[in-house]
């Protein structure tokens, strides 16, 4: 059978030029970003199919690891769930900008990009809703999470109080609250777009009610 010289040619520089990948480049994934593998997958299995589908099974297989991989990692699953919390509440800003008001922007526009990712508003709602019901994932999550992020709330506020900008028995917490609460609303219920206008009104009205303006 004849066989047109061009195939061989392309056979021929296709055998020379192009480079062999090394074997650790196939298949499972290297030591490093085993961790990283296994938080995208349980994020990816939360917001697609919902806690009940995270098992360590489904885990392993999305991100390509063995099981055993993840049972020497995590004791359960809820350890799993806050791992990747916390890796997410690590992207939140705390930043001193000398003011409280641009302090409260940077945390809560850092906290918008968060939830402004489908993937993680997905998730958070899965993990939310589980928490209605969980009374041992509510108290993890409570006690890690969101433990996290008050303390950057907190700690804003204690700068002001401080600088001199607010009083010493200002109740942060509750200013806390009404500041984030909107952001949860959106990223969770009408999963409306947050932006920079919306917290620098929400941050501004807040002020406001504290007694700062300009």
């Amino acid at each position: 059978m004849w066989t047109p010289a061009w195939t061989s040619r392309t056979s021929a520089v296709t055998t020379e030029s192009t480079p062999t990948k090394p074997s650790s480049a196939r298949g499972r994934p290297r030591s490093e970003s085993v961790g990283e593998a296994i938080r995208l997958a349980a994020r990816q299995i939360l917001a697609s199919e919902g806690y009940d589908a995270l098992t360590f099974e489904a885990v392993a297989a999305r991100a390509g690891v063995a099981k055993s991989t993840v049972y020497r990692r995590y004791p359960d699953r809820i350890a799993l769930v806050v791992d990747v919390g916390n890796s997410i509440a690590d992207l939140q800003l705390d930043r001193d900008t000398g003011s409280l008001r641009r302090d409260l922007i940077v945390a809560l526009v850092h906290t918008s990009v968060v939830f402004d990712d489908g993937l993680t508003a997905a998730m958070l709602a899965a993990i939310v809703g589980q928490m209605a019901h969980d009374p041992a994932l509510a108290q993890a999550i409570r006690g890690t999470v969101m433990a996290r992020r008050i303390a950057v709330m907190e700690q804003i506020f204690r700068r002001a109080i401080e600088r001199g900008e607010v009083p010493a028995d200002i109740d942060w917490w509750v200013h806390s609250q009404r500041l984030v609460g909107p952001l949860f609303m959106r990223a969770l219920l009408t999963r409306e777009p947050i932006g920079a206008t919306l917290i620098e009104q929400l941050v501004d009205l807040e002020l406001k009610s504290i007694g700062i303006t300009g």
